[in-house]
């Protein structure tokens, strides 16, 4: 990424109000976001970028993709983190689906998480793909695409019930 590049990213936050904010870039080298850019955001408030459920994170995020790629034209993944947000989150999405799918082992009945934006379901199904005796599939619509963890062998189960993730 360019200098001119990094500068516009940091006159964006100025002018959301963030002039402090300290901005890092580097290549991921994490299995789920291999090869992707990601943006490290640090704030004394970050509560205020990322926002409820993470919602001013992920506009963040879509405007700074768009200012990187009208500039650059870099193919490839772009994720903004901020204060270590998503790192964090990823690892709680983890937990939950390595839970569920305990829960859904034990119990043999389908289980329906809340709903969820799709990198969110892409860590719960990515998560789950090595598990044996269960499977993933996303359901309903969006906003209230959800992810329903089921019994491998059981393909006309229901949802048993659903957790607020």
């Amino acid at each position: 990424m360019d200098r001119s590049t990094l500068e516009i990213l940091h006159e964006t936050l100025k002018k959301l109000g963030f002039p402090e904010a300290r901005v890092v870039i580097e290549k991921s080298t994490e299995p789920l976001l291999e090869g992707a850019v990601i943006i490290h955001i640090k704030h004394q408030a970050p509560q205020l970028l990322i926002g409820p459920g993470g919602e001013h994170l992920r506009a963040l995020e879509h405007i700074m993709r768009c200012i990187v790629n009208r500039r650059q034209r870099m193919p490839g993944a772009l994720t903004v983190d901020i204060n270590g947000y998503r790192k964090a989150r990823r690892l709680f999405l983890r937990a939950v689906a390595e839970n569920t799918a305990e829960q859904v082992l034990l119990f043999r009945r389908a289980v329906a998480l809340g709903p969820m934006p799709s990198q969110e379901r892409r860590i719960i199904h990515v998560s789950l793909t090595s598990t044996h005796g269960v499977r993933t599939e996303s359901a309903g619509s969006e906003p209230f695409r959800h992810v329903v963890v089921k019994p491998h062998d059981a393909y006309k189960i229901e949802a048993g019930h659903r957790e607020s993730v």
